[in-house]
């Protein structure tokens, strides 16, 4: 949709008034990679965040929150991407997902957090033992 708009701003109207209408998180999903490409890595990771939380799904959980995170790593906000991490990793260890632990130790170490990924692993040993 995106392509037909010269002007993103407008874009990002039609894309809220269509999932307002039509309740389709495809326009969110859309609305989200539009903020993305404009810079606005704290619009786009709120927008994931809000699919994140609109869903059931484990997979699709997952995914969101991990371009949640890559939105706030990709516009150079370190320290928020370790936030959200941290503010979300009991529930990624209570599901199990070794995927998305994995993700968020590298989260730690790409923002330069080594206690937090020192803690995490050591979560993570304590639920193997």
């Amino acid at each position: 949709l995106s392509i037909y708009y010269k002007d993103f701003e407008e874009a990002l109207y039609v894309l809220n008034l269509l999932y307002k209408e039509e309740k389709n998180i495809k326009y969110l999903e859309k609305e989200a990679e539009i903020y993305a490409y404009l810079n606005k890595s704290q619009e786009s990771s709120n927008i994931y965040l809000t699919l994140f939380n609109s869903t059931e799904d484990r997979i699709s959980k997952r995914e969101y929150f991990i371009k949640a995170i890559n939105s706030l790593i990709w516009g150079k906000k370190y320290k928020e991407a370790v936030s959200l991490a941290k503010k979300y990793e009991d529930y990624f260890l209570n599901a199990n997902d070794v995927t998305t632990l994995k993700f968020l130790l590298k989260v730690y170490l790409q923002a330069g957090d080594l206690d937090s990924a020192h803690n995490l692993s050591s979560k993570i040993l304590k639920g193997i033992i």
